[in-house]
């Protein structure tokens, strides 16, 4: 099965519900709108369905983002994905660490020790090795930067606000 029909089979069997205000939708239009006008490629296509009821947006796929485009780094909350091409993996961590952002992140490796190298190196609260982010309640949820302070679930979550002093006696 060549890979347009299995996008063909799967559209068809794959659901996705509105965003949670006409409001959400247009906002997210506008952002891909901007993308575009500065330079952003569509790769697939999409967007806010205004002929539908509800506040519906096509996933949408973006790539060709530079550092100058004004939503390089910004967050697009709802079904735009972007592609971003790195040379090799220091420059994957560097694109990956180029955000004000720094929830979560995800390496793919068939080497689990250079993944561990990876993840070691980026600049995020969470990270996740061979699977998508998620949020398990035994484990702390939290990000850096933008992205928050402290950490959420967990029996860390009992510190989220805390300042703890450590005193070391010479």
């Amino acid at each position: 099965m060549n890979n347009k029909s299995w996008a063909t089979q799967r559209t068809k069997k794959t659901t996705i519900g509105p965003m949670s205000s006409e409001r959400a939708r247009d906002q997210l239009q506008l952002q891909v709108d901007t993308a575009v006008e500065h330079g952003a490629e569509i790769l697939v296509d999409g967007g806010a369905q205004k002929s539908r009821d509800g506040f519906f947006f096509k996933p949408m796929l973006l790539g060709n983002l530079k550092p100058d485009n004004p939503m390089y780094d910004a967050e697009f909350f709802g079904p735009v994905g972007q592609i971003h091409i790195a040379k090799d993996t220091e420059d994957a961590i560097k694109i990956a660490n180029d955000t004000q952002y720094g929830l979560a992140g995800a390496v793919y490796s068939k080497d689990l020790d250079e993944a561990k190298r990876v993840a070691d190196q980026m600049i995020t609260g969470q990270i996740f090795l061979n699977q998508p982010s998620n949020g398990y309640p035994e484990l702390p949820f939290g990000g850096v930067k933008s992205s928050g302070y402290g950490r959420e679930m967990s029996d860390q979550a009992l510190y989220e606000f805390a300042n703890k002093k450590m005193i070391a006696k010479g």
